[in-house]
């Protein structure tokens, strides 16, 4: 017989009962996100056979109740221990969190997750995007500053990746290129005939010299006159978008690749950061920054690691942000989590500076 105990999590009663009892996780990607199911198990023998059954369903808890409880059954047979465990209680400077929820959010809404779908090479591509918008440098930066931002635990990333995986991830990007972009025009205009606008000088008269015609293939109960000539001075737009990737926040030069596919795939990954970079430029346009600069202040908001040693449970606490930073985040609509669980692997790099540095 197997002790019973109640344990509350947020107004709700989990009936746990004692005996080799554990919190498993498990990670889902699905159309709306990254979702991770965390589940109260208990083995046991029956008829000579270990088996397992679900006591109880805690994704509904917050992860500072999850830990409590993965505390409390690390000390079920003396729980007068966790009086002392308040000792041994570890504050440190954990990895930035702020730039990278807010551009993973917004990858979100527009799509992006969705269009490069769930796998991990889904994954590591979405992180060359959000990297690009917070740093823009090589695959070695991009892994670097998966290192101290919190890269593994928003994407949902559970296994470590070094400059190999992004520049082999390129190759997907490239041979993919298509399908993302079928998939972000749908999201975007689901509701709307794919246009095509053409440009033709008019030369029959001289009178016509230095006039133009705008001609598409949109019928007249789609698009009027005013609009077609709307949506071709929007051009502009386009240029401006050249030179954000080319000379602009995202500097798609130098490109640091050598094959023509790793290059393609980069330049996808420039254009995709754009997606990201242009709509904060939106969000924001009321706050007194540049996009650059919103980025970079919303990297100053790092959690604060916790850590319980005896109970070696580890999670980050996010703080309160600073003024500004709490403008940026209202004024994009994302709300920063409480906590985020602790990564569980680790990311590294292939290729060490400081025994370059000292090569050279």
């Amino acid at each position: 017989m197997y002790d019973a105990r109640i344990i509350t999590c947020q107004g709700n009663v989990v009936r746990c009962i004692v005996g080799v009892v554990k919190i498993v996780r498990n990670v889902y990607h699905g159309k709306k996100g990254v979702t991770e199911c965390v589940l109260m198990r208990e083995s046991y023998r029956e008829g000579g056979k270990v088996k397992n059954r679900t006591i109880a369903n805690l994704s509904h808890c917050k992860p500072a109740e999850i830990a409590a409880i993965e505390l409390a059954l690390r000390h079920k047979d003396n729980l007068a221990a966790l009086g002392s465990v308040a000792e041994d209680v570890g504050l440190r400077e954990g990895p930035s969190v702020g730039a990278v929820w807010t551009l993973n959010e917004v990858a979100r809404r527009l799509g992006i997750d969705r269009a490069l779908g769930p796998g991990r090479q889904g994954r590591l591509a979405l992180w060359q995007v959000i990297a690009r918008a917070v740093g823009q440098g090589s695959r070695l930066s991009a892994v670097r500053l998966a290192r101290s931002h919190v890269a593994l635990e928003v994407l949902g990333l559970h296994s470590a990746f070094d400059e190999d995986d992004l520049y082999a991830n390129l190759a997907w990007l490239d041979n993919n290129q298509a399908a993302i972009e079928d998939s972000l025009f749908r999201a975007r205009f689901a509701s709307h005939p794919r246009a095509r606008v053409e440009t033709a000088l008019k030369t029959v008269a001289a009178r016509l010299d230095g006039c133009y015609a705008i001609t598409t293939d949109l019928p007249v109960t789609a698009a009027d006159a005013r609009t077609i000539h709307e949506r071709y001075k929007d051009l502009i737009e386009v240029e401006d978008a050249f030179r954000t990737c080319k000379t602009g926040h995202l500097k798609v030069r130098p490109i640091f690749v050598r094959s023509g596919q790793s290059t393609r795939g980069h330049v996808v990954v420039v254009m995709l950061a754009y997606l990201l970079v242009r709509e904060l430029a939106r969000l924001w346009r009321g706050i007194d920054v540049t996009v650059e600069e919103g980025i970079a202040q919303l990297a100053t908001l790092s959690a604060m690691t916790v850590t319980v040693e005896k109970a070696g449970i580890e999670l980050h606490k996010v703080p309160k942000p600073r003024d500004l930073s709490v403008r940026l985040l209202e004024a994009a609509g994302v709300t920063m989590p409480d906590f985020l669980p602790k990564r569980t692997a680790d990311v590294v790099t292939k290729k060490s500076l400081a025994k370059a540095r000292l090569n050279n």
